[in-house]
């Protein structure tokens, strides 16, 4: 993978830039953190490490308040805060704990809910 210069997340997020602007909290050896114009985005990152390549950024306050999607070789990660609409609440193994419609109908092993 490339190293990262420039991100497209937000034209404040470039290397060179940062190193000149930034007010440092903390660097060492390969990275730090640092305060820069507030608000121009409130939080965003890229990151390479080895073979995966992540990125965050905040959009907007609220409409979820948090959300994620993650895809890592065969495994797939959903968080959403409220939950998304039709997601379940607990899934166990593929087994529905608590969904939409709460415990109503449950049956796990002996045990059901009414």
């Amino acid at each position: 993978m490339p190293e990262i210069k420039t991100s497209d997340i937000s034209p404040n997020l470039d290397q060179q830039k940062m190193f000149k602007e930034l007010w440092w909290l903390n660097y060492c050896f390969c990275q730090g953190q640092g305060v820069g114009a507030v608000g121009n985005p409130f939080f965003g990152s890229e990151a390479v490490e080895f073979c995966i390549h992540a990125k965050c950024q905040m959009t907007d306050i609220g409409g979820p308040f948090c959300s994620q999607l993650n895809v890592m070789c065969c495994i797939t990660e959903q968080c959403s805060f409220p939950p998304a609409e039709g997601s379940p609440i607990c899934v166990c193994f593929n087994k529905k704990l608590a969904g939409a419609d709460g415990f109503s109908g449950l049956k796990l092993f002996d045990w059901e809910a009414n």
